[in-house]
């Protein structure tokens, strides 16, 4: 074995030792029943389907959708995606594939992830809407085109789109068109039979091949599409009774929602992933007729409270781990829950967009306009399970979120980055110093670098990551966070976390990063490294694309682009470099809202030249250019801060106990 073949085997048991025994039971079990679906060529069930009954969760009312409103522009938007399809252009993750010449559903060429939103099927919501808005007969004949193809490709059980999680998504999209295009298939049963059959067949093999080894949103995805078959075709294919399922979703819940609200992936793009799926499994529940339990509400509403408590004022979510703007909106999500729970405490904007108004319709649109909108203030706030926390003005346009917690659940490091410690800060509404964000999930030198200590406003060491993120989803050894200290008072906040990430190294460093922030003043980042052996030490700091750094005088920048005058002074470092969209000898300087793009920003390296241990940090002033000088006395740190004539002091105890003046 060469040593690449010894690297990889020690990362993959390094990984594999924090997987729960079921895990890995059921990932051998899965594993086998695929290899042999595979050796016997495996052929999709017959299985007939006539008596479906769909839940209708979705409004398809041409005139509320034609009509005046919020949503106007969504559904315009919507549209026009359904026009893209029916010229033969399938357009996912902002890249482009036509298929006048034949569906790729399995092009090796493309990415998983693009192939994974070919069979989804999410874009017959826009059929859908331009059926209903436009022309159904167009409409109706590219939906059964594209689902016909996908039945006639698709007939035995391999690739893609016989994956539990793509089945789950289709599934659910392909319940939607049996309601919404119910004239249609009932004047084509040929199609129709067909159809039915092949969403029984999906079901059947869904219900048998559950993401127990995965678990997270996976498995509640996979929860979402059974009870959603179970409630239309009760006792049918999927041999699971909903009682049974909703068992396995309030234990899955149990888990995977925390008590401060946050979802356990501690990822707000996956939180929002999960919220959606619950929210739609109540609100199904409802209109069946069925009773929604109180353990699935309360999940919901501290899942909606959790996403008011970590957002900006303008609804832009952080992009923290593996988030991305895609999806359903930040605002559409709390008005879906305002008007489920007729609660005008999640009326957060008058933003009412597409997917409320099919969740809900005219009816729904009505009650959320008589709403008093909701401009409670959203105090600075500590979230001890999901361990963020947030710092917030009484304007709430100053907005700075602080991570201290694990980076993933112990048996589930897909959406983990190596990222403890970094934050994102937000100044008079302007998003200044930024998460990197996520730019895909193929593995190779971009999922790396978007996944890398490098990539967030953070502390490397020695070039080494402080969890060893490896793969498209997985990780190794892990930092494990420390006890976090939280101060709030009137006239400032701090907050101090740690981690042992780099214990592993040679090094043996602890990094303790501590912040201390007056409000309309300065936010004052002090980080400390203690370890015993020479190291490099590097702290990144991550500007929006749009801004840039001007160099007053050696330490001292001017952020350029910013409405508000801002600075960035540093204290203990000795040289400072700044890139740019690099790509030698590594990528650097990279961002990405949404899957498949990037542009260059502007990055701030501070190096200390001394060795370990180490304590150096930087200055952010508002307003005017502060200064912090740093002492270290009989074990003693202490930071002096100048800002507009005033002095503030940091002072670290012995132990590490913040204390401020």
């Amino acid at each position: 074995m060469n040593m690449e073949s010894m690297h990889r085997a020690r990362l993959f048991l390094s990984t594999a030792r924090h997987l729960r025994a079921e895990q890995i039971f059921c990932r051998g079990r899965r594993y086998l029943r695929h290899a042999w679906w595979k050796v016997i060529d495996k052929q999709v069930p017959s299985i007939s389907a006539t008596d479906l009954n769909p839940p209708r969760i979705l409004h398809w009312d041409a005139a509320v959708l034609a009509g005046s409103g919020p949503w106007k522009e969504h559904v315009t938007a919507s549209a026009e995606n359904a026009e893209r399809l029916l010229s033969k252009r399938f357009c996912f993750l902002k890249y482009t594939v036509p298929f006048d010449a034949g569906i790729r559903w399995q092009d090796s060429s493309l990415s998983q992830l693009w192939l994974y939103h070919l069979h989804y099927f999410d874009y017959l919501q826009d059929l859908l809407v331009y059926s209903v808005c436009r022309d159904s007969e167009a409409a109706y004949q590219t939906f059964r085109s594209i689902a016909s193809s996908w039945i006639d490709y698709n007939d035995r059980i391999r690739g893609n789109g016989w994956h539990p999680y793509t089945i789950s998504i289709r599934m659910i999209n392909w319940l939607q068109a049996l309601s919404g295009f119910a004239d249609r298939l009932a004047a084509d049963p040929s199609f129709d039979v067909r159809f039915r059959a092949s969403l029984s067949a999906q079901a059947y093999i869904l219900a048998h091949d559950l993401e127990t080894d995965v678990r997270g949103n996976h498995l509640i995805a996979n929860l979402r599409g059974l009870i959603f078959w179970e409630l239309a075709s009760p006792g049918g294919t999927a041999s699971q009774s909903l009682g049974t399922l909703m068992q396995r979703l309030q234990r899955e819940l149990a888990e995977q929602v925390l008590r401060d609200g946050g979802h356990f992936e501690r990822s707000p793009g996956y939180h929002c992933q999960v919220l959606k799926h619950c929210l739609e499994i109540a609100l199904c529940l409802r209109q069946q007729k069925e009773s929604v339990p109180d353990w699935l509400e309360d999940a919901v509403r501290r899942m909606l409270g959790y996403l008011i408590d970590i957002a900006p004022v303008d609804g832009a979510l952080p992009l923290l781990k593996d988030t991305t703007w895609e999806g359903t909106s930040f605002f559409d999500l709390l008005a879906a829950g305002a008007v489920y729970f007729n609660d005008p405490q999640f009326k957060r904007s008058e933003s009412f967009g597409l997917y409320p108004l099919l969740l809900f319709g005219s009816e729904g649109w009505n009650r959320f306009a008589g709403y008093p909108l909701n401009t409670d203030l959203v105090p600075s706030r500590e979230l001890p399970d999901s361990r963020y926390y947030i710092m917030r003005d009484d304007s709430l346009r100053d907005h700075l979120i602080f991570d201290a917690g694990k980076p993933c659940p112990d048996y589930l490091p897909a959406h983990a980055h190596a990222d403890l410690l970094s934050f994102e800060l937000r100044v008079s509404g302007e998003r200044i110093f930024v998460d990197s964000g996520v730019h895909g999930y193929a593995a190779g030198k971009w999922r790396d670098y978007f996944r890398s200590t490098r990539a967030h406003n953070t502390v490397e060491l020695d070039g080494a990551n402080q969890s060893e993120v490896w793969s498209s989803f997985r990780v190794a050894r892990r930092a494990r966070p420390g006890k976090v200290f939280w101060l709030e008072t009137p006239e400032y906040l701090v907050v101090q976390g740690s981690h042992d990430g780099y214990m592993r190294l040679a090094t043996q460093a602890i990094h303790r990063r501590t912040l201390y922030w007056k409000p309309g003043q300065f936010w004052l980042i002090l980080d400390e490294i203690h370890g015993t052996a020479p190291a490099k030490t590097v702290s990144y700091l991550h500007l929006h694309p749009k801004l840039g750094l001007e160099e007053i005088q050696d330490g001292l920048w001017h952020i350029e682009g910013t409405a508000v005058e801002l600075f960035v002074s540093t204290f203990g470092a000795s040289s400072n470099q700044l890139q740019r969209g690099a790509m030698t000898p590594q990528p650097q300087g990279w961002y990405s809202e949404f899957f498949g793009e990037r542009e260059p920003n502007t990055v701030l390296s501070m190096q200390p030249n001394a060795d370990l241990p180490v304590c150096f940090g930087y200055l952010i002033s508002k307003g005017s250019a502060g200064q912090a000088i740093l002492q270290r006395e009989a074990g003693q740190v202490q930071v002096r801060i100048d800002y507009a004539g005033r002095e503030s002091l940091l002072s670290l105890s012995q132990n590490g106990t913040p204390e401020c003046k």
